[in-house]
C-alpha cells in the first residue's frame, strides 16, 4: 500500500506540474531586433526583373527604431540629389510583417540583407509584384546621407 501511495502522489505531482504549463497564456510576440536599424536600396525587382534604379534613387534609406520607419526617399532636384524629410511612421511587428497606417508588409532578412515585397502599379494601373533589397548600413553613413537633406529655396 506504501508503494502504490507514493506512487499516486508521484503521478499526481507530476501531472498538476506538467498542467499548470499548459494553462498559461502564451507570451505576445517579440519585435525582431534584426529589423531595427538602418538599411539602405541594393536593388529592386518588377515582375521578377530587374529594375533599372538612377544613381540618386538607390540611395533610399529605411531606418527603422523600436515603434517608428523613417523613409529617405532620394530625388534629384535642380541637379541635386536629395530627400525631403517625411513624418516618423508609427508601426507594429507581428512574425515577417510589419503594419502602418498605409498596410501591412511582408519582409524577411536573410545573410543581413532585407528583402520588402510590395506591388508596383504601372501607368495602365496594372499591379505587379515588387521586391526590394536593402543592406545594412552604419550610423555614420546615415549621417553623411541626412546632410543630403532637401531645404527648399
Amino acid at each position: 500500500k506504501k508503494i502504490l501511495l507514493g506512487a499516486f502522489i508521484a503521478l499526481t505531482t507530476l501531472i498538476t506540474s506538467c498542467g499548470s504549463k499548459d494553462n498559461d497564456a502564451p507570451a505576445p510576440p517579440e519585435k525582431s531586433p534584426e529589423i531595427i536599424g538602418v538599411w539602405q536600396m541594393e536593388s529592386s525587382t518588377i515582375d521578377g526583373k530587374p529594375k533599372v534604379v538612377s544613381e540618386c534613387t538607390i540611395k533610399e534609406t529605411v531606418v527603422f527604431t523600436e515603434k517608428t520607419i523613417e523613409l529617405l526617399s532620394f530625388k534629384k532636384r535642380n541637379g541635386n540629389c536629395g530627400y525631403e524629410k517625411q513624418e516618423l511612421l508609427p508601426y507594429t511587428l507581428s512574425g515577417n510583417t510589419f503594419t502602418t497606417k498605409n498596410g501591412t508588409t511582408n519582409f524577411t532578412i536573410t545573410e543581413g540583407k532585407l528583402v520588402i515585397e510590395g506591388a508596383y502599379i504601372d501607368v495602365d494601373g496594372n499591379k505587379k509584384p515588387s521586391t526590394t533589397t536593402y543592406k545594412r548600413i552604419t550610423e555614420k553613413e546615415l549621417t553623411a546621407l541626412r546632410a543630403m537633406e532637401y531645404k527648399a529655396p
